[in-house]
């Protein structure tokens, strides 16, 4: 758990409110599927 909770703080970097920490934690820790794919990846492999 303290793992996890170490990368929510790594992701929420950036991010300037505690809200948003929390916010990042539980995604992190509820291990959703059926979540979008980031926006950020690239759409085709190289």
């Amino acid at each position: 758990m303290n793992g996890l909770l170490q990368q929510a703080k790594r992701a929420a970097r950036g991010f300037r409110t505690s809200q948003n920490f929390i916010a990042i934690a539980y995604l992190r820790m509820s291990k959703l599927k059926h979540l979008p794919a980031s926006p950020f990846a690239p759409a085709m492999p190289q």
